[in-house]
């Protein structure tokens, strides 16, 4: 291959990463803020959001990752030039998101009853409990959001991404300082403020997405089983690979959080811990 080849293939592919890497990074820029805004509360309550969106995206992961057996079948369709087909499998992937989201929506809202016999101090619980409930309403919108992505990769059209990332990260920091600390007539809500701004933010980006893909023409809008197999059987495999190594940071935290019931003696070491490459997913 000449060196003019390879430097043009180079361009696409960076016109093609470019805004997937910025989207990424704005995700793991919203929990930066989440930190930052909470932070100023104390060690508590910064200790609860941590714990809370640990446990949350050891779950939501899974999720996640099943949403990602789309991939292949917008991938085929998109290379086929079969625009009506991938479409359709836009409506498939809202379904699959429904569909993961009755799956783990209980178990996501009763972690909060594992707080206290696990020993977290009842401060701690409580924000963390708060900020977990807050939260789960994002977990529809971020799933529908990882469907609509995949198509939107697939078919390089990614400005869509970057304007979602960017106001969901300006609209973020104004909600956690208006719900965290009570400012612009919002109610003083405390760390678990921050759940309730990443829930609505969730929602401001599949919104931005949605708009995005008006128009075309009509397709089949209904649920096809032989779809939802072949994405589930892709996707789950993944989805559990994720959990599990998202799991184990989340447990560590969890085994960590017992810490805030006593101070650590003088002989002691804090360690930090390594945060996880799938958490900002």
């Amino acid at each position: 291959m000449r060196v003019r080849d390879l430097i043009e293939e180079l361009r696409k592919l960076l016109r093609l990463a470019a805004p997937i890497a910025f989207t990424q990074a704005g995700y793991a820029l919203m929990g930066l803020i989440d930190t930052a805004v909470v932070g100023r509360l104390g060690a508590g309550p910064l200790g609860a959001v941590g714990l809370a969106n640990g446990l949350f995206m050891a779950l939501a992961v899974i999720g996640l990752g099943t949403m990602m057996g789309l991939d292949p079948l917008f991938a085929q369709a998109l290379g086929a030039k079969d625009e009506r087909r991938a479409r359709e499998l836009i409506w498939q992937g809202i379904w699959l998101s429904l569909l993961a989201t009755a799956a783990l929506a209980l178990p996501i809202a009763a972690t909060p009853l594992l707080l206290r016999p696990a020993g977290i101090a009842p401060e701690v619980a409580r924000d963390a409990s708060l900020f977990l409930w807050y939260r789960l309403p994002s977990l529809w919108p971020m799933l529908a959001y990882a469907g609509l992505r995949s198509y939107l990769q697939a078919a390089h059209r990614l400005r869509a991404l970057v304007i979602s990332t960017v106001l969901a990260n300006v609209a973020n920091l104004l909600l956690d300082v208006g719900l965290v600390f009570g400012r612009a007539g919002l109610p003083r809500m405390g760390a678990p403020g921050a759940g309730l701004a990443t829930s609505l933010c969730a929602l401001l980006q599949f919104a931005v997405l949605a708009l995005s893909l008006r128009g075309g023409a009509p397709v089949a809008r209904g649920i096809r089983a032989a779809d939802q197999r072949k994405s589930l059987s892709l996707g789950i495999p993944i989805g559990l690979q994720l959990g599990a190594e998202v799991g184990i940071f989340a447990m560590v935290g969890l085994l960590a959080g017992r810490l805030c019931q006593r101070p650590l003696a003088a002989h002691q070491v804090a360690i930090p811990l390594r945060v996880s490459p799938f958490a900002s997913l």
